[in-house]
């Protein structure tokens, strides 16, 4: 009794799905599932769809596909090449408000044409709605909070750099949309930089051309830098806390933010530093055309002793 009363009192403060519903989502063609506002477990024969059920609703929160490199591949093989749609819905419980959340992919001719087999090549157009309004998928994260776990997070701590960014820079973006919006275009300012570090590399463009994109990255740069600072200040005690009641052992867990620009007791001074470490990287980037310094070289380190 006492137990159902937790889960009652929790669930009320956790935003939760309260029915999913899939059209054309990968192998499953047609599903509506109502979910209880506890802990549901999915279980069953493999290819059956429960990674796919996951990988929705967690598409639902970050508005695409984990597992996909295109967008195409999350629709119904037939729908997509006959020109189909495919949708993922959900009605979320969040803070005594209810939103209706819908993610519809239209399958529609390429430009292209025809593939070399002489069929149809198709792509997708992605519409999101949230009760019935039209967003982005900037606005659209944030509404939906989720944290997925699969065994290839394992990679979190023996993978590469770019998978351990990548999972916080989802984690902060759901809760601070500047965040994201910082991110997009710290990421536009790289490319823009690099196509002219490659410019100035070939002799095609003057130095001094790079002042004004320098300027952008790290004004850009130091905003995320400074806000992964914060989060990783909030999370190591957190994670400390967790792991000893999870394994029960007296050990010291540590979680290391790895910046490549020194973090500084403020902004101004973090801008100073990222500046600083440009002026270092000056003769490297010139020779390779690649940004050498910033939040896109970052990472972070899990570390039990």
């Amino acid at each position: 009794m006492d137990r159902d009363r937790n889960c009652r009192e929790e669930t009320d403060q956790v935003a939760y799905i309260s029915r999913l519903s899939l059209t054309n989502f990968r192998n499953l063609v047609e599903l509506e599932l109502d979910l209880p506002p506890a802990v549901s477990v999915f279980y069953g024969a493999n290819a059956q769809g429960k990674t796919t059920l996951l990988e929705a609703i967690y598409l639902l929160a970050i508005a695409r596909s984990y597992r996909a490199e295109n967008e195409r591949e999350v629709v119904n093989f037939q729908s997509a090449t006959e020109g189909g749609q495919a949708l993922v819905g959900g009605i979320v419980e969040k803070e005594g408000e209810r939103l209706a959340v819908y993610v519809g992919y239209q399958s529609v001719p390429h430009a292209a044409g025809l593939q070399d087999s002489g069929t149809k090549r198709y792509t997708v157009r992605k519409e999101i709605r949230v009760s019935r309004v039209r967003r982005t998928a900037t606005e659209l994260v944030g509404m939906v909070n989720a944290v997925l776990f699969t065994a290839e997070d394992i990679q979190l701590v023996f993978g590469p750099p770019s998978g351990r960014r990548r999972y916080l820079d989802i984690l902060i973006s759901q809760a601070d949309n500047q965040y994201l919006k910082g991110l997009q275009r710290y990421q536009k300012v790289v490319q823009q930089r690099n196509q002219l570090l490659r410019l100035v590399r070939d002799g095609r463009a003057a130095p001094d051309e790079l002042e004004f994109w320098d300027g952008e990255l790290v004004r850009e740069g130091a905003f995320l830098i400074w806000k992964r600072h914060e989060a990783m200040g909030t999370l190591r005690p957190w994670c400390a806390q967790r792991h000893g009641e999870l394994s029960g052992l007296d050990e010291d867990f540590r979680l290391e933010y790895r910046p490549s620009v020194p973090v500084g007791e403020d902004a101004t001074v973090t801008e100073n530093n990222f500046r600083e470490a440009l002026a270092s990287a000056q003769s490297k980037e010139r020779a390779t055309g690649v940004t050498a310094a910033g939040p896109h070289r970052d990472d972070f380190s899990l570390l039990i002793n």
